[in-house]
């Protein structure tokens, strides 16, 4: 068998082939360029559209750190926390502090607890005590106790009478704790209110000392007689004035039930039946009292008894 010869070729063909494809190479590349221009243009729309999207999903985040950094801020300056929960606790007054020498943590602990056993409260527990605002010479800060149950501070009010009292339930000034009082902690605003209720008590128990009276909350109750007689309160320009009554509530008319209205209308109407009736009434003679207890004690005929046979 011969060799076949191989047809050459045509190198018009391999011209257009090699157009062809440089031409789909200049398309890819013009094309690429335009992609790389609306990805460019479209780059800060993309950047914008991110940093929203990163804005909002940040927002909570960001509200409650800016909730805290307040917090903090009125802390340090002192303000009251509406928030602050003061049912756990207590301020103290009148305990002796050192003026020579600082005071350190460790005697504050001994103070607290010296004043503790003279109220028979041996294990007394607490959070944290500390001394309120700036030293002063020759006076005393309060103390502000936190503690860690709300049952002792039941304790502690039930038993501070004992550091004023005898034993036989009279007033004792020679004790050594008789001029330290225990309140309810406040806000600052509530304290101040209450030391000026305080001082009117005290001119009021001056002028008449069977005044008894007692500050709570903002506001001093005066009893006469076991009774309450009058509630003051303490007004923005620390004046005090007589407390406004609350209003009585008006009591409700009570609705007539239907039942009981029919009822009075009936009566009503037999009461009126009776007026018509023009009848004198004849009292009734023994013998018609007992024909018509017979007649009454008499069985009924039975209606579906079969007729009598004539």
């Amino acid at each position: 068998m011969g060799r076949t010869a191989r047809t050459p070729p045509n190198p018009r063909k391999k011209g257009r082939a090699e157009f062809e494809s440089h031409k789909q190479e200049e398309e890819s590349a013009e094309m690429a360029t335009q992609i790389a221009e609306a990805i460019k243009a479209a780059m800060p729309l993309i950047a914008k559209e991110i940093a929203t999207q990163n804005t909002l999903a940040m927002k909570p985040l960001l509200d409650r750190i800016a909730a805290l950094e307040m917090k903090v801020t009125e802390l340090q300056k002192g303000k009251p926390d509406s928030k602050q929960d003061y049912r756990k606790t207590i301020i103290i007054h009148g305990l002796a502090e050192p003026s020579e020498a600082k005071e350190s943590p460790k005697q504050l602990a001994e103070a607290i607890e010296t004043l503790a056993k003279a109220m028979n409260l041996r294990d007394l527990d607490y959070d944290d005590a500390f001394r309120a605002g700036k030293p002063g010479h020759g006076k005393s800060r309060p103390i502000i106790m936190r503690l860690l149950r709300t049952q002792d501070k039941f304790k502690i009010f039930n038993n501070k009478q004992l550091l004023y009292t005898d034993g036989k339930g009279g007033v004792d000034k020679s004790k050594p704790f008789a001029n330290v009082y225990i309140n309810d902690d406040a806000p600052p605003e509530q304290r101040k209110q209450d030391a000026i209720l305080r001082k009117k008590l005290k001119e009021l128990k001056e002028e008449e000392p069977a005044t008894q009276g007692l500050v709570r909350n903002g506001r001093l109750v005066i009893r006469e007689a076991g009774k309450i007689s009058k509630i003051l309160i303490c007004d923005e320009a620390g004046d005090v004035i007589d407390a406004p009554r609350r209003p009585r509530n008006p009591r409700p008319r009570r609705r007539r039930n239907k039942a009981a209205h029919s009822k009075d209308e009936d009566m009503d109407a037999s009461s009126d039946s009776s007026e018509e009736d023009s009848t004198p009434h004849v009292p009734l003679l023994n013998s018609d009292r007992r024909s018509s207890s017979r007649s009454s004690q008499r069985t009924p005929p039975n209606p579906l008894a079969p007729a009598p046979h004539s």
